[in-house]
């Protein structure tokens, strides 16, 4: 029997680290990127500057294991065709200079950057960029890649490959992933790359979060010559995917190399942490001694600057705030001067301008076109804010129609998992969201996929968390989700146990109707009157005027209004077939019109009162006897509805009118009936508001301002009971009709009660108005106000993506292993693929590490063979 002793050299080499390694000081070189060739630095910025490359020829790192002839070639290798290997052209570099001629690694060295994809210039359709990292044990990279002893191919949206001169190309491996696989749109990436020169054991990439773990070492390393590492260079190659990637322009921190001997300070390297883009850094002033107070100043060095990120920085700032003087003009100039460069996230907030109305009249399709050509270049947040204008311009429809549904869903799949906007959409129809990436009070659901988040690092979190922070942060509808999660968490067993769950519930819908949310204020009616405490004269007109649309309070209104009526009782208490079965018999309007709201709530209830266009998309493709019974019910509702409007009830009458007008009916009536006409619903909408309907009356004189805008006298007297009731809406309509007669002192009055009475949209009004007078000053403070008061009522509503802060990845789920995530998987798969490589998922396999161990040592036995003969 031969033993060979080199098997044990290795094992000693890394002890006798380990043990010079106990009180070691890791190394750290801070180093500022070289710019070689062609690279430019083009501007500087917060997270370091963007470079400008010119792409060089597609180029593979080659082993000096050569099968060929079955000799073994290393770095220091003079022979022939060792001379000729790597003479392919770099075009330009990056490179950073740590380690002098004379000095030698220690066993770990890791090189980490903040890296982002430059939202700007570029025309590719990609919010992703690839480049490549060349790992050298020569000093400086010159024009080729001689020197080269590793390549790595980093893609910022997804995945690193390294390949190297010290394996075997044969053999390919997938690494082990853990962690959080968050890749947000033109948001910094931070890297880190570990490279063991002693083994090659544990070579390990760091995305944000995310950490992967090559399985296969650096097989062709001689433990008696260890791999040198002196440079790290950046260069851009091309290829046959390169529309894929934006490669042109590069944003880039300033490196940092760290090497050590100890594996005990591989785990205690800093912890990765991601930080969304600070906008807010750019600095047009560079001389603290500049004056600038003065803002016309400011505005000329800004608009003279060429970088349209600095440019769209100071945008936000002159809409949004962050500047001493605020100026909307400004700001949508800054916009459009950098959307002329092509910057992804400038049209968003352009589609958000014209969406909203900041500075601008608003104009829903104008800013779906922006959106799409921000997510043309990548930015996917843009997809659930297209959806989320289509859904609004449609009415928030309760039944959708089939070519709305496919125009939401189509739009939807082009969002990333992680986008937030993505997750809030979701949320309207589901009633929570299961992902918390980029968590805000806009992802809190109801218990079923609240109860599961926690805080990450915690082992175990309290299931009210999240909804008890959604609440501090000042969202109110918080309140709703809260109390109506309560009984799913609690789980009360005993009749007591109940009935403190009930009385907390309620203390919840007590709290969020404080706070202002007229979703709990209609839920806590709801629970009182279940109870059998409500008191008819909590049901105001001016409350019927806010929540008239609901039929929760519709019912309740309706029923207050005509006491005694058979089967209420039973429908409160939840025996929802006994109450049906009632009314079904009794036949009359009355019966109808609660057939028609119990409908309504049965299929839609509180927090998600509008159809899923998921399972609706679904089920037209595959029915299924549970969402066919569910349509059922829906449509049958509906057909309630009509009948108790035929039959003279108001509220019946105004609810049937404004679905009709909205074109917001079920699918089984449109196919059997066709589209309803609009002058059937007008009958009945002028029938409800003769008979004294507010809401109505409301809806009518918007219809006929719309339709016959020179009834002015008609109009002003429909609009005055609810006017008297101080309705900011209808004041806000009655200035719109003083504008369109001329009377502008009485419109800027009907404004100025719209804006005191809680209809924001007065500011917008006032400003467009002083616009025409040449007011400038006035003007922008009413913009700026407008502008406040709209981002803070699109905070508070719970059917509204935005949300101004966010929190990135402190939120987990409780008992999701990170390692299991198809985006993660297909993203491999594809990667793959384009590297020539077969994918094989193997990751349920229990002996794939096995497998991977045994071939390593088939294929280290084969060359030990080789080279021995």
């Amino acid at each position: 029997m031969t033993y060979r002793v080199a098997g044990w050299i290795p094992s000693l080499f890394l002890c006798l680290a380990a043990l010079s390694a106990a009180g070691e000081n890791p190394e750290v070189f801070r180093k500022q990127w070289e710019p070689d060739g062609s690279v430019k630095k083009v501007y500087d910025t917060p997270l370091g500057a963007v470079y400008e490359f010119s792409s060089g020829p597609l180029h593979k790192c080659l082993p000096y294991a050569d099968t060929s002839d079955g000799q073994r070639h290393d770095f220091k290798c003079s022979c022939p065709k060792c001379r000729n290997r790597d003479t392919a052209a770099v075009k330009g570099s990056l490179q950073i200079r740590f380690l002098g001629s004379g000095k030698r690694n220690k066993r770990f060295v890791a090189l980490e950057f903040y890296a982002r994809s430059f939202p700007a210039l570029s025309k590719k359709r990609t919010a992703d960029s690839r480049f490549f990292i060349i790992r050298s044990w020569k000093p400086k990279i010159g024009s080729n890649y001689k020197g080269m002893d590793g390549l790595l191919q980093v893609r910022l949206n997804s995945f690193a490959r390294f390949t190297t001169a010290y394996r075997n190309p044969a053999f390919f491996a997938f690494p082990k992933i853990s962690g959080l696989h968050y890749r947000p749109a033109f948001q910094p990436v931070f890297l880190r790359f570990v490279f063991d020169t002693a083994t090659g054991k544990q070579f390990r990439v760091v995305y944000n979060t995310e950490t992967s773990v090559d399985p296969l070492i650096e097989e062709l390393i001689d433990p008696d010559e260890p791999v040198e590492i002196r440079n790290f260079s950046i260069v851009v190659q091309s290829g046959s995917s390169d529309k894929k990637y934006r490669q042109e322009y590069l944003e880039l921190s300033a490196p940092i190399v760290r090497q050590f001997n100890s594996s005990a300070e591989l785990r205690n390297l800093p912890p990765p942490r991601f930080a969304p883009y600070r906008y807010d850094s750019y600095n047009v002033v560079q001389n603290h001694r500049e004056d600038q107070s003065d803002p016309n100043q400011l505005w000329r060095r800004v608009r003279r600057h060429d970088n349209p990120d600095l440019l769209y920085s100071y945008a936000l700032r002159y809409l949004y705030g962050g500047l001493e003087k605020r100026d909307v003009f400004r700001g949508l100039q800054l916009l459009r001067d950098a959307a002329k460069d092509k910057h992804a996230l400038a049209f968003y907030e352009l589609g958000v301008c014209n969406y909203r109305g900041y500075g601008v009249p608003p104009n829903p399709d104008r800013a779906i076109d922006f959106l799409k050509t921000s997510l043309g270049f990548g930015y996917t947040p843009a997809a659930a804010l297209i959806a989320q204008i289509k859904w609004v311009q449609a009415g928030r429809p309760r039944y959708l129609t089939n070519e709305l549904d496919d125009a939401l869903v189509r739009i939807m799949e082009k969002c990333a998992s992680w986008d937030h906007d993505a997750q809030a959409f979701q949320r309207f129809f589901s009633g929570g969201t299961a992902l918390a990436y980029e968590a805000s009070p806009k992802c809190a659901g109801q218990a079923a996929p609240t109860r599961w988040l926690k805080k990450r690092g915690e082992s175990k979190g309290d299931p009210l968390n999240f909804l008890n922070a959604a609440i501090a942060s000042g969202y109110s509808p918080a309140y709703l989700f809260k109390g109506l999660s309560l009984p799913a968490l609690e789980q009360p067993r005993t009749p007591g146990e109940k009935a403190e769950t009930e009385k907390a519930a309620l203390e919840c819908f007590a709290q969020g109707a404080r706070s202002g949310d007229l979703e709990s204020r209609c839920f806590f009616l709801w629970s009182k009157a279940r109870a059998g405490t409500l008191k008819a004269e909590e049901l105001t007109p001016q409350l019927g005027l806010c929540l008239g649309d609901d039929p929760y309070y519709a019912f309740l209104e309706f029923t207050a209004a005509h006491p005694g009526l058979p089967g209420v009782k039973e429908f409160l208490r939840g025996d929802r077939g006994a109450a049906e079965k009632t009314w079904a018999k009794l036949g009359t309007p009355a019966a109808h019109f609660l057939l028609a709201l119990g409908g309504w709530i049965t299929c839609y209830p509180k927090p998600t009162p509008y159809e899923n266009p998921w399972l609706l998309y679904n089920f037209r493709r595959q029915p299924t006897p549970q969402l066919a019974e569910h349509y059922r019910i829906a449509e049958t509702a509906f057909l309630n509805l009509e009948k108790a409007a035929d039959g003279g009830i108001p509220a019946a009458q105004y609810l049937y009118t404004r679905q009709v007008l909205a074109g917001d009916i079920p699918r089984g009536v449109r196919i059997r009936s066709g589209r309803i006409p609009q002058s059937r619903g007008k009958v009945m909408l002028e029938k409800a508001a003769a008979a004294g309907h507010l809401k109505a009356a409301v809806l009518l004189a918007e219809t006929e301002f719309r339709e016959f805008p020179g009834r002015y006298p008609q109009l002003h007297a429909r609009l005055e009971p609810a006017c008297k009731l101080n309705y900011g809406p209808a004041h806000y309509l009655e200035g719109r009709i003083f504008e369109q007669e001329r009377n502008l002192p009485e419109a800027r009055a009907s404004y100025q009660k719209a804006i005191e009475h809680g209809d924001h949209r007065g500011y917008r009004a006032l400003a467009l108005l002083t616009a025409s007078d040449g007011r400038s000053e006035q003007e922008q403070e009413y913009w700026t106000r407008f502008i406040d008061a709209d981002r803070e009522t699109r905070s508070r509503d719970m059917f509204d993506v935005f949300w101004p802060d966010r929190e990135y990845l402190e939120w987990g789920r409780t008992g999701d292993p990170d390692g299991s995530d198809p985006i993660r998987e297909r993203l491999l798969r594809e990667n793959a693929e384009e590297d020539g490589i077969k994918y094989s998922d193997s990751s349920d396999d229990p002996l794939r590490d096995s497998k991977r161990s045994a071939e390593h040592e088939r294929r280290r036995r084969r060359r030990t063979r080789k080279l021995g003969d």
